[in-house]
């Protein structure tokens, strides 16, 4: 069942939507708002508006992340990604509650500063995106998540934590030692 739905995950967020181009540094609310306008599917849409079942924990809005500190300012109570992205993840959501389980965010769009952060701190392409080219955080079509049981809400095993920093993080890897 893991593998299936892990498959299911997959193809359900991986989508044209999701194809990095050039990169561009979107810094003020006009390019922004000037980017929507060209282009509604840019438009970032908040997760908990379209999915109020699922859960947040958001690691870097906190400090229980590889870094040890808040990485978002201010209080952050809602994470972001483009509305096809987040439609996606709706018809995710649907498919679990049928199993009774849910999904957990830890992280959607990301701030290119805090790319910048978290390259300084790892240089490691394998586990943070090279600011140079930015990443899928920071256009909102990558969301860091785990699925959890809904009546306990604990999360289910999935062979690694987050922010995992090991071979048996990657999504390649096949080689574990236990079954969970």
């Amino acid at each position: 069942m893991k593998k299936t739905l892990a498959l299911f995950l997959f193809i359900s967020l991986s989508s044209s939507v999701f194809a990095q181009s050039e990169l561009k540094v979107i810094d003020r609310m006009k390019d922004y708002k000037k980017s929507v306008k060209a282009n509604p599917e840019n438009k970032l849409s908040g997760i908990k508006s379209h999915l109020s079942e699922v859960a947040l924990d958001l690691r870097y809005a906190d400090t229980n992340n590889f870094v040890g500190r808040k990485m978002y300012r201010g209080e952050i109570r809602e994470t972001y990604l483009r509305k096809p992205a987040v439609l996606a993840l709706q018809k995710v959501q649907e498919g679990l509650a049928q199993q009774n389980l849910g999904l957990k965010i830890w992280d959607a769009y990301r701030p290119y500063s805090v790319t910048k952060d978290f390259w300084e701190l790892i240089k490691d392409d394998r586990y943070v995106a090279n600011p140079a080219r930015g990443s899928y955080h920071n256009r909102g079509t990558a969301v860091d998540l785990t699925i959890i049981d809904l009546k306990t809400r604990k999360e289910l095993n999935m062979g690694t934590g987050f922010d995992n920093f090991t071979d048996s993080a990657h999504h390649s890897f096949k080689i574990f030692l236990k079954k969970f």
